[in-house]
């Protein structure tokens, strides 16, 4: 009986002894699996590793795999991968970083389910920095997408979802500190937590954590990048300047390139046409310079506010607007474009989507400028917004803006490129200017060109003479290879200060003379009120006029509220008559108006005379009319010209004079136009010789 028990016994004894040989004689997989990731035998290690959970059914070989399926990056791959984690940590529920690598997997899956993740692994390790890291970065992305968000209630009114986003900041902000804490010199988390700062306008406590992180890391281009951004939103210009320029030194060629370059030719274009298709490194930078030269507002040295401006929005676009996943930077995106050129909007609104069934209204954002609005959607959920654009009737998808913000972004291009307003300055005051031209009378070469400029003056600005010594103005005329050929910058001289009144308003006007050989090249008009700190800026192309051709010639035509016979009587001089020119974009229909202009080249007859006629037509401008800018000036016996209809009228005149070179002058009397948008063209006849040549000039009756 006991040796049968005995037998029994030794049966499954000699048998695990065998089991538990062969587990260490036979190839360890995982440990090959290794050694095959050591050498990059990719598909030898993965095939290791499936022996061996095959065999052992190890934590550790799963997780092995899992990353190997990462790394091949598809979506089917990645989904193997979830799947070998979540087994992983099934089988090892301790493992800490088989945990983290399947919650951070699975934040492209499921985002609360990596949220409960990464909080079970904090229980377990309230000192792991990568863990909060990882759930304050959802918590940020989540106060991102619904800070400033509402939800349409059936298009009755908007709920606001501001309580949620602030919710998910206060989550982010106390995981990003606690995790500072235990790890207080990890850049990443510096970074992560001062862009929540600057996402939520807390500038202050941006600006504490991205000083820490230069000390930590002296070499982040981002920390001095980010650092200039939010200075010049603090008016600090001095310190982001300083911050922009140690953040460019530390980038890459390509970035400093991309930063620097590829951003301002974007932001040109429509002024420089075809700046981006130009070869020549050199010209390309000239033109940059002299933009930027152009761009700076009046009375501040040695810094650029507006140079500062341009890099704050790239640097804001950049932080706000990148989609990483498309690999997109944020100023090359439909948003980071409108920062770009017009600044970060004053309001916006993002609209959740929502199905109804029209079909699905598209997540929409509505941008509020002060006088633009800009409607951006996201119909793919891909965080890439588009110009808004009508849809078609049979589309589910519809964008929740009635208008069509694509074809409006393109057709601002050509009236208003950019914009921007100095913060140390006042009010944006409304230009109007004419810029005639004429030939020099000591010297045909040369042309004169007469800048007239009006803006409405608030009654405290122009009630007080000692005020209008506070207005001061720059004007710089660049050549088309972008060398400065003209600069002037003075206090307005009282004396030459004309206030008008048109209905209710006041208007300041001044007239400046330019006399330059003609040319093309650009304009940069700026002017600064130091009373109230109003200004205003003008870039434009421009092209100087030539006048020297033995041809008829016919110059610019200018208007003007006061003439005379009488030199030196008013502010602009020509000749033996003085004139008081006024704006063609304000002109009272009621008042005292002429036009002057001048003829150049008749030729005389036998009689030792000129022969010519005078066709003047004025009509209604077309459309909107376009104001060209370019003036004219003027007319031969002092005349009234008077009647017509309510639309257009005409004038045609014979003349016979000694003067090869006339100056013409004549008063016009509009009181029977209708305030509108008009065109005065006037058409000379050399009836000596047959030649014909003409002149015309948009302006706006009031």
């Amino acid at each position: 009986m006991d040796s049968y028990h005995k037998y029994i016994f030794l049966v499954p004894l000699i048998a695990l002894l065998s089991i538990a040989q062969n587990k260490y004689t036979e190839p360890d997989y995982y440990r090959a699996g290794l050694a095959a990731l050591k050498e990059k035998s990719m598909d030898e290690a993965a095939k290791c590793f499936e022996k061996s959970i095959y065999e052992y059914n190890d934590a550790l070989s799963y997780y092995e795999l899992a990353k190997i399926y990462l790394e091949r990056g598809s979506f089917v791959q990645r989904a193997k991968a979830l799947r070998l984690l979540k087994k992983g940590v099934y089988r090892d529920p301790e493992s800490l970083e088989i945990r983290m690598a399947y919650a951070k997997l699975l934040e492209d899956f499921s985002k609360f389910s990596a949220i409960d993740q990464y909080e079970y692994i904090i229980t377990r390790d309230s000192t792991n920095s990568t863990a909060r890291l990882r759930l304050a970065t959802i918590r940020e992305k989540d106060f991102d997408e619904y800070y400033k968000s509402y939800r349409d209630m059936e298009g009755v009114l908007l709920a606001p979802l501001s309580e949620y986003a602030l919710e998910d900041f206060r989550e982010a902000e106390f995981q990003y500190l606690k995790a500072l804490e235990f790890d207080p010199e990890n850049k990443d988390l510096l970074l992560a937590l001062s862009r929540l700062y600057q996402r939520s306008d807390s500038l202050d406590a941006a600006i504490k954590y991205l000083h820490q992180l230069s000390k930590v890391d002296p070499a982040s281009n981002e920390a001095h990048l980010y650092l200039g951004l939010c200075y010049n939103l603090t008016q600090e210009y001095e310190k982001a300047h300083k911050e922009f320029g140690k953040a460019i030194a530390l980038m890459t060629f390509e970035e400093k390139n991309d930063f620097t370059l590829n951003s301002v030719i974007e932001l040109i274009e429509p002024v420089f046409e075809g700046i981006d298709e130009i070869n020549n490194p050199q010209y390309v930078n000239n033109v940059i310079n002299a933009y930027w030269q152009m761009s700076d507002p009046l009375f501040k040295k040695g810094i650029n506010e507006r140079l500062l401006e341009h890099y704050t929005r790239v640097a804001y676009a950049n932080l706000h607007y990148s989609v990483p996943d498309m690999g997109i930077e944020g100023w090359k995106t439909d948003r980071g474009k409108t920062v770009l050129r017009y600044g970060i909007p004053r309001e916006r609104k993002r609209l959740r989507p929502s199905k109804t069934e029209w079909g699905v209204s598209m997540k929409t954002e509505i941008w509020n400028y002060d006088d633009m609005f800009f409607a951006f959607t996201d119909q793919f959920s891909s965080g890439n917004y588009a110009y808004s654009a009508p849809t078609g009737e049979k589309s589910r998808f519809k964008s929740q803006y009635g208008g069509d913000s694509h074809t409006y972004a393109q057709n601002l291009l050509n009236i208003r490129h950019q914009d921007y307003r100095p913060p140390f300055y006042g009010e944006k005051l409304d230009l109007e200017y004419d810029i005639p031209q004429f030939r020099n009378i000591k010297n045909g070469k040369i042309t004169d060109m007469v800048f007239t400029y009006s803006y409405e003056a608030h009654d405290s600005t122009v009630s007080r003479y000692d005020s209008l010594q506070n207005h001061l103005w720059s004007l710089e005329i660049f050549d088309n290879y972008f060398t400065n050929v003209f600069s002037a910058e003075q206090t307005a001289n009282p004396d030459d200060v004309k206030v008008r009144k048109i209905d209710e308003y006041n208007l300041y006007q001044s007239t400046t003379l330019v006399s330059l050989a003609p040319d093309s090249g650009y304009l940069s008009f700026k002017i600064f009120r130091s009373n109230d700190k109003g200004f205003s800026t003008i870039i434009q192309p421009m092209r100087i006029s030539e006048f020297s051709s033995d041809k008829l010639l016919v110059s610019d035509i200018i208007f003007a509220s006061e003439l005379s016979n009488n030199k030196f009587e008013y502010s602009l001089t020509r000749g033996d008559i003085s004139l008081n020119p006024v704006s063609s974009q304000l002109l009272e229909k009621d008042g005292n108006l002429y036009i002057y202009y001048e003829i150049y080249n008749l030729s005389k007859n036998a009689g030792h005379l000129t022969d010519f006629k005078i066709d003047l037509n004025i009509h209604e401008a077309e459309g909107d009319g376009v104001f060209e800018g370019i003036g004219s000036l003027v007319n031969d016996a002092l005349s009234i010209l008077g009647g017509g209809s309510e639309t257009s009228f005409n004038f045609s005149s014979q003349y016979q004079t000694v003067e090869q070179n006339p100056q013409m002058y004549l008063q016009l009397d509009l009181s029977e136009l209708a305030a509108d948008d008009y065109v005065l063209e006037i058409e000379i006849v050399d009836n000596n010789t047959g030649e014909i040549n003409r002149s015309k000039i948009d302006f706006r009756l009031f």
